[in-house]
C-alpha cells in the first residue's frame, strides 16, 4: 500500500496559516507549492530546496507571477482552463519564460474564484497525485475564506461609497477622506473613471475573467470598481507620472483589443473621462 491509500486525510490539520498549509501540500506531493489569490498575488509559498525555476523565483520576489508569464499562460489556454473548471490542470514547460512543468488547481467557492494552488512537478503525475490536489484545493478554500469574510464588508463599503461619488451624493472632502482611509482606498494623486460597455448585461463568469485582466494591467492600478447592468465602471489612477493620460488612453485601447480577442466579446466599446487631483 502506498502513501496516496494510506493517507485518506492527508490535510487534516489544522493549519494556523496558509504558509503551514502550503508546507504540508508540498511534503504530501513532493513538490513545491505556491498559494495566490484570483489576480495570482502570492498569498503563501512552501519551503524548496535549490532545484527550482526562474519563474518561480520570481514570484516569491515579487510577490506576484511575473506578467510576461501571466500572459504565456493565456496564449497557452492555462488560464481559461482554471477560470472554467475546478480540476487539476497539468501545464508543460514553458521554457522561453522559465516555467517549468507545473499542475494548477483553482480554488471556489460557488461560482467564484479565490485563488490557486501551483505546484512544480518534474515527473509525470500520477491519478493519485491529481486527486491530492483536489483534497488541497478544498482545504485552501476554508482557509482563505477565513480571509475573504474579513475583507466582505469592506467590499461592499467600497461599492457604495463608489456609487456615492459617482452620483455626486458625496461631496464634504473631510467625508470622502474618512470612508477612504476607513476602506483603505487612496484617492491622493491623479484619478479618472473608465467605463466599458458590453453588448450585453455582465455575467459573473465574464466578470472573473474581466477583473483578471485589469489587476494585471501594466498602465493602471485599480482603485475601485462597480457595474451597471452591461457596464463595468472603474476609478483608476495611472502607475507613472510621465504621460498619465496616454497610460488611460493605452489601458482602455488594450483592454478593448484583448478581452475581444481573447473572451470573444464583440462590440465593446471603452472611454475613460478626464484625470482629477481631488476626488
Amino acid at each position: 500500500m502506498d502513501k496516496f491509500s494510506e493517507q485518506l486525510d492527508p490535510f487534516k490539520g489544522p493549519f494556523q496559516s496558509l504558509e503551514e498549509l502550503a508546507d504540508a501540500i508540498s511534503e504530501t506531493i513532493g513538490c513545491p507549492i505556491t498559494i495566490e489569490d484570483a489576480n495570482h498575488r502570492i498569498l503563501a509559498y512552501s519551503t524548496h530546496d535549490d532545484d527550482v525555476d526562474p519563474a518561480r523565483m520570481a514570484t516569491i520576489m515579487r510577490r506576484k507571477v511575473p506578467d510576461n508569464v501571466i500572459k504565456s499562460l493565456w496564449k497557452n489556454g492555462v488560464i481559461p482552463k482554471l477560470f472554467d473548471s475546478d480540476e487539476p490542470v497539468i501545464i508543460p514547460a514553458i521554457s522561453e519564460v522559465g516555467l517549468g512543468k507545473r499542475v494548477a488547481v483553482s480554488v471556489w467557492k460557488n461560482d467564484e474564484i479565490l485563488g490557486f494552488i501551483w505546484g512544480q512537478v518534474t515527473w509525470d503525475i500520477t491519478e493519485e497525485e491529481l486527486n491530492l490536489f483536489r483534497k488541497a484545493g478544498k482545504v485552501v478554500k476554508n482557509q482563505m475564506l477565513s480571509l475573504k469574510i474579513r475583507k466582505k464588508a469592506g467590499e461592499e463599503g467600497h461599492k457604495d461609497f463608489f456609487w456615492q461619488l459617482l452620483t455626486g451624493h458625496l461631496k464634504d472632502r473631510g467625508k470622502i477622506d474618512s470612508l477612504a482611509d476607513k476602506y483603505h482606498l487612496s484617492m491622493n494623486g491623479a484619478t479618472g473613471i473608465v467605463v466599458f460597455e458590453f453588448p450585453e448585461e455582465i455575467q459573473q463568469s465574464l466578470e472573473r475573467h474581466v477583473n483578471y485582466y485589469i489587476q494585471a494591467s501594466s498602465y493602471i492600478k485599480l482603485i475601485t470598481s462597480t457595474t451597471d447592468e452591461n457596464q463595468l465602471i472603474l476609478l483608476v489612477r495611472p502607475f507613472q507620472d510621465e504621460g498619465p493620460s496616454r497610460q488611460i488612453k493605452d489601458f482602455v485601447r488594450d483592454f478593448v483589443e484583448e478581452i475581444s480577442s481573447r473572451l470573444g466579446v464583440q462590440e465593446l466599446k471603452g472611454a475613460a473621462g478626464t484625470l482629477y487631483r481631488s476626488p
